[in-house]
């Protein structure tokens, strides 16, 4: 077990889609209009808070609107 004080590491943002019609494609690659619509359609969580942050790395550069 890990020590309570030790703080938990957090995957790095995900840089490729890993699902749907683009799938192992670079986030950079696939239209922005697909990366805005499949950002909408997830039900964002720990499982998938990598991709979350690599898709908003990649379509909010300067921060969510």
């Amino acid at each position: 077990t890990r020590p309570a004080s030790r703080a938990r590491r957090r995957a790095p943002p995900m840089t490729e889609m890993p699902d749907g019609l683009h799938a192992g494609e670079s986030i950079g690659f696939v239209p922005k209009d697909y990366l805005r619509w499949y950002y909408k359609q997830q039900d964002w969580n720990e499982t998938n808070d990598s991709l979350r942050r690599g898709l908003e790395i990649y379509l909010f550069p300067y921060g969510k609107p």
